[in-house]
């Protein structure tokens, strides 16, 4: 009878196994069952068994979402090079040697964020300033650039690219964006005397530490700026 009065022993508690608690017994017995949750007088709710305690306790509902996300692909990843070690080796490595080796070569990768991954939020800290209409002057930008600048194949050409690329994805937009600046760079050579100014694609820039957004790097589509060297780039449209 006494190990019924007995608390439960460390090895049960070890084994993992839910906890069990017998449901309060109101009986004459003065002191409470060893096995029973001891009641509050303070409410008689609190007799009720509470929720366990979150193990991401301090986290929202979205972050934990996101946590457990990440903890689910960083296991899968662990499962894949264990995989790929066992094909090879025809051995399967040790789990802690695994974690700690991917861990040291992640913290030598760069961590740097490409142009496209980056979010609305992020575009309000790259460009904090004013937003209003932009009123374009004609009259002025006429006298600079007239309509006899303009070569006579530019709206021929870009009929023809709308009616033609399909712009859903990403490449049949830049190839209308190339258009205006392959002209744009044509009539711009001659206004300001800059035979080998040209249109670049695909520059690869280095990693750009920006403030409250951290490291960003990517393939610019275009860059516009003279090329190296002295040849000309082409001939001239009056030749």
């Amino acid at each position: 009878m006494n190990s019924l009065h007995s608390p439960p022993s460390n090895a049960f508690l070890q084994t993992g196994l839910p906890a069990y608690h017998t449901p309060i017994q109101h009986s004459r017995v003065s002191h409470p069952h060893p096995y029973s949750r001891p009641v509050s007088s303070s409410s008689a709710a609190a007799g009720l068994d509470s929720p366990e305690p979150s193990p991401y306790a301090g986290l929202t509902k979205k972050q934990r979402k996101t946590f457990k996300s990440e903890t689910k692909h960083i296991e899968a990843q662990v499962e894949l090079w264990s995989a790929v070690f066992e094909d090879i080796y025809n051995q399967s490595p040790d789990r802690l040697v695994l974690v700690n080796s991917l861990a040291r070569v992640c913290d030598l990768m760069s961590e740097t964020r490409t142009f496209s991954s980056l979010t609305t939020k992020d575009y309000g800290v790259l460009n904090p300033g004013e937003m209003g209409p932009i009123i374009c002057v004609d009259l002025a930008l006429q006298s600079k650039v007239s309509t006899d600048l303009i070569p006579m194949d530019f709206w021929p050409s870009l009929q023809t690219l709308r009616r033609t690329s399909s712009r859903s994805m990403e490449m049949g937009v830049r190839q209308i964006i190339g258009h205006f600046l392959a002209y744009a760079v044509d009539i711009a050579r001659d206004l300001f005397n800059m035979e080998r100014l040209v249109v670049h694609t695909e520059v690869k820039i280095s990693a750009i530490e920006i403030p409250n957004i951290g490291k960003v790097h990517r393939l610019m589509d275009y860059l516009i700026s003279p090329a190296a060297g002295y040849l000309s780039m082409g001939k001239d449209r009056s030749e």
